[in-house]
């Protein structure tokens, strides 16, 4: 079965900024092992996110896994660890994850991941109307973190207005990013 997994990070973004529908359109379904439902669910998160993960959404499976989670991920949270653990086990195409730490480990794995803000530049790219709702939400929920992302997100669509091609994360200084559009997206192509 061809699939994609996701981590906590990624989907507690897009609710907050309203953006979920955006995975269904790219990905159709969309995998969780139980630690990220119960990492969403936690009474820490944000109201609206625990509202989300508790109401069913036909496009989101909570998936049990088979075997134990390997003792060399104990250092990641118990929802990168298990869904390290889910992608590699269903040999999911992509895995959505934003820790760093988390991605580099799934890397050396050999699982295909991709983070939140590369998912918005595709559905964005792919010429998604969710532009129009993220834009409000985003300022208040996307923080900025010293990377030049986060900064873009932040700022919602406002580079839109000027490119010929409307991104979510707005333009990036390739060079210290390391963003490499055509890799990022063909990763997240399925």
């Amino acid at each position: 079965m061809q699939s994609i997994v996701a981590d906590t990070t990624p989907l507690n973004y897009l609710v907050l900024i309203q953006a979920t529908d955006i995975l269904p359109e790219l990905y159709r379904t969309v995998l969780i092992p139980p630690a990220v439902k119960a990492e969403l669910a936690h009474p820490n998160t944000p109201a609206v996110v625990r509202a989300w993960i508790s109401q069913p959404h036909a496009w989101l499976e909570v998936v049990r896994l088979k075997r134990p989670v390997d003792s060399a991920l104990e250092h990641l949270d118990a929802g990168e660890r298990e869904a390290i653990s889910l992608a590699s086990e269903l040999q999911a195409i992509l895995l959505l994850m934003d820790e760093r730490d988390g991605v580099t480990i799934a890397r050396h794995r050999g699982l295909k991941v991709v983070g939140t803000l590369a998912a918005l530049d595709l559905a964005a790219a792919m010429d998604s109307l969710i532009c129009n709702h993220v834009r409000p939400a985003a300022r208040d929920h996307v923080p900025v973190t010293g990377s030049p992302h986060g900064e873009h997100a932040r700022a919602g669509c406002r580079a839109q207005e000027t490119s010929r091609r409307p991104t979510i994360a707005g333009r990036v200084d390739k060079a210290r990013s390391g963003y490499n559009k055509g890799t990022i997206r063909s990763d997240l192509r399925l």
